[in-house]
């Protein structure tokens, strides 16, 4: 059974941005999110992302005191779809997931999975691109995304 990709809104908006929401097809095929990811996007979203609300709504409100209402609805969505992994970019959320034994990875973690798949030839230039729509990617991030890509350049 293949994994079930679940996006929260950063990396949606992020790759929106820079022009290259594309790239979260090609990598996982069909996308889940929820309603609320839905509403912080903001824009129409493509065929080929499916819409679900979490069961458990306890749930998502126990998270709401540590996360947004995005982010708390893809992580309770997480923990109810079985084999999923759940896009998540922002710390705190990144922390309740490790906390829960989530599966998780990120809009960096996409570009590396797009790269290692041959789906782009290189993840810096696509990186730059989120850079500059204001995805924020520190240094320190930005070089070892780039050392796992293989380009990193010292």
């Amino acid at each position: 059974m293949p994994e079930v990709i679940i996006s929260d809104s950063s990396c949606l908006i992020a790759l929106t941005n820079a022009g290259h929401l594309e790239l979260l097809h090609r990598v996982y095929g069909r996308i889940l999110t929820t309603p609320e990811v839905i509403t912080e996007y903001g824009l129409a979203i493509p065929v080929w992302i499916d819409v679900r609300s979490p069961v458990d709504q306890a749930l998502v409100r126990r998270f709401l005191d540590l996360v947004d209402a995005g982010e708390a609805s893809a992580i309770a969505l997480a923990m109810e779809t079985e084999r999923s992994v759940v896009i998540l970019d922002d710390l705190a959320a990144r922390r309740l997931a490790a906390g829960l034994d989530l599966p998780h990875t990120g809009t960096i973690g996409v570009l590396l999975k797009a790269k290692a798949g041959g789906i782009v030839p290189a993840i810096r230039p696509v990186l730059r691109d989120l850079m500059r729509v204001g995805f924020h990617v520190g240094a320190e991030v930005e070089e070892k995304a780039l050392r796992l890509a293989g380009e990193w350049l010292r």
